[in-house]
């Protein structure tokens, strides 16, 4: 097999291997309930795929975009952990499994319309909190600007302070729908 038959080899078994995903990309779409055929949500998944790669490839520098994305990301995650985690401490970590898989109205996590719209209000809350303490290439929050940095020492003092604040936030939000 020369260089030719081991590229197309490559390239056949990058096709195989990624039917699976296209397939779930398609699924995905619909389970959050836009009303398109499974065709058509694969198809504008690959489109944006597509675009996606062209740009990180020719546009931008894929590793800064990269180490970009990953840097923002800790801004929801790390509130999203918190939130996870003041969740774990009130209610004892006693969760009733069948009941988390239940998605009727009746359920005890049910809240309103499916949604626990506290533990949403304390998430976009400390979001906030992370953003405005946020200092990326990208972006650099007012707060992280303050002198002697208002959020914490740079590092892990700040991503710790952030972390106290998010589970505060949520602590106070999501108490009275545990204790319902």
């Amino acid at each position: 097999m020369g260089e030719r038959g081991g590229q197309q080899l490559v390239m056949i078994g990058s096709i195989t291997n990624n039917v699976l995903t296209a397939y779930r990309s398609g699924l995905a779409p619909q389970a959050v309930g836009i009303p398109w055929k499974r065709s058509a949500t694969v198809f504008f998944d690959g489109v944006t795929a597509v675009a996606l790669t062209l740009y990180a490839l020719f546009i931008s520098d894929f590793l800064d975009t990269l180490n970009n994305v990953l840097t923002l990301s800790v801004a929801v995650l790390g509130p999203s952990m918190a939130l996870y985690g003041t969740d774990i401490l009130l209610r004892r970590n006693r969760y009733d499994g069948e009941q988390l898989h239940d998605e009727t109205p009746g359920s005890r996590y049910w809240y309103r319309h499916g949604v626990n719209w506290a533990g949403v209000g304390a998430l976009v809350l400390g979001t906030a909190a992370a953003l405005l303490c946020v200092d990326t290439p990208v972006l650099v929050g007012p707060v992280a600007t303050a002198p002697d940095g208002a959020c914490g020492h740079r590092g892990a003092g700040r991503d710790a302070t952030r972390a106290v604040r998010s589970g505060a936030a949520a602590h106070q939000l999501i108490r009275p729908a545990v204790n319902r």
